[in-house]
């Protein structure tokens, strides 16, 4: 072989040549076997392995920004109701202000997941204790119950009084007699038959006076309640009478030098506990007095100043926050009204503007009745929420009745939902 044909592997340009030469496909180790550049003595060299070209990643999608609202722009109902939560602050005292406000702010955050609450409706129960609107007259009220009547109303209150009168007079000839017994008995070591026999009589008369007031209180509603009046009331008089003999007697035997200080300070016990009877006595003089008025003015019949018309108004108390749905009046009539109308209505706190929020005509009920009123078709159900920071509420009434009518209202229900 000429010189020319040998390869000098210890020059660069000879280590290029036999690693031309050596196929790709010869093992890596075998490579490594001949030795890298500069590995000593027959080394070829360490020859590189062809790094693959870089391969791009795709581009990363870009996310739009969020359009920004204008500074002008209205704010959303849940911006409003998260910026009127109140800040609590050490000291201050935390209301139901604070409460409903992040109430509030809540439902708005689940409606906006469309998550609403479930349906909970309540109902409101009110007395109808009206009050009277202006110069109109008011309604009639009686245990819990408000009506009209030209005739049966002036009857009923008037017989209602004279029960009420006759069982007050019962009430106070039995205390009466009660202490006439008790002052009998303090001055049953004394030694007078005149200051006993005082005594004895005075508990004998309030014992008359009881069981006389006590027979006309169980009559009243009978054809002889007038006559058993008079006869309580004169058995009274006379109770009150054998008292102040009795009253007499005490103050004739202290004035007596022959009793002892115990013995005196008993009879002044006597008189204390008998002055208290006169005071009972008087109460039942004057609740028969009153009874015997009443029965005289139901004898006479109906006034003819009463008024065949009222109006009447009545406040409500109503939880914040709740929607209302209607009311449910509940009552009777009997014969002809002319006009038998209830009405809820909203009324501002800060002026006299007012929505009637739902009304009902009951001209045309009779007998018993009980009667569902939903909201008014008008009012939207925005108004329909109670805002006691802004509104009160409050139901009217009013009717107009002929002879021998009779409007009666029991109670009145507000439905509501939370």
């Amino acid at each position: 072989m000429a010189k020319s044909q040998f390869i000098r592997i210890n020059q660069p340009a000879g280590q290029a040549k036999v690693a031309a030469l050596i196929p790709a496909a010869i093992d890596v180790k075998l490579r490594d076997r001949i030795g890298g550049v500069g590995g000593g003595r027959g080394g070829l060299g360490d020859v590189p392995t062809p790094t693959p070209p870089p391969v791009s990643a795709p581009p990363a999608p870009v996310t739009p920004p969020a359009p920004v609202p204008p500074a002008n722009a209205p704010a959303t109902r849940l911006q409003v109701l998260l910026a009127a939560i109140p800040r609590a602050e050490d000291g201050h005292i935390i209301t139901a202000e604070y409460h409903n406000a992040l109430r509030s702010a809540l439902l708005a955050i689940a409606d906006q997941f469309n998550i609403g609450l479930a349906d909970l409706s309540f109902a409101r129960t009110f007395a109808p204790a009206f009050l009277p609107i202006e110069t109109f007259a008011n309604w009639t009220l009686r245990s819990g119950i408000a009506y009209l009547s030209l005739e049966d109303a002036d009857a009923e209150a008037l017989r209602f009084n004279a029960k009420r009168s006759a069982e007050d007079a019962a009430r106070a000839t039995t205390s009466a007699n009660t202490l006439c017994q008790d002052s009998l008995n303090v001055a049953a070591n004394i030694r007078s038959d005149f200051l006993k026999n005082s005594l004895q009589a005075a508990v004998d008369g309030t014992r008359v006076a009881r069981e006389k007031a006590a027979t006309a209180f169980s009559t009243i509603d009978e054809p002889a309640s007038a006559t058993n009046l008079t006869a309580a009331s004169a058995s009274a008089t006379v109770a009150a009478a054998t008292i102040q003999k009795a009253l007499a007697a005490i103050s004739s035997q202290r004035r007596n030098d022959q009793f002892d200080p115990p013995t005196v300070r008993i009879l002044d016990a006597a008189a204390k506990t008998l002055n208290n009877a006169v005071i009972q006595t008087r109460l039942a003089l004057d609740s028969l007095r009153l009874a015997q008025d009443s029965l005289a003015a139901l004898a006479v019949g109906q006034r003819p100043d009463r008024p065949s018309t009222c109006r009447g108004w009545l406040p409500l108390q109503l939880p914040d926050g709740a929607g209302v749905q209607g009311f449910i009046v509940a009552g009777s009539k009997v014969g002809t009204a002319a006009q038998f109308d209830i009405s809820l209505v909203r009324q501002s706190i800060t002026d006299s503007s007012e929505l009637v929020l739902a009304t009902r005509s009951l001209t045309a009920d009779d007998d018993s009745f009980s009667e569902a009123t939903p909201i008014s078709t008008g009012v939207s159900p925005t108004d329909a929420v109670v805002d006691n920071s802004r509104f009160k509420y409050l139901l009217t009434a009013e009717a107009a009745i002929g002879a021998g009518a009779r409007v009666q209202i029991n109670a009145i229900q507000v439905a509501c939902s939370q």
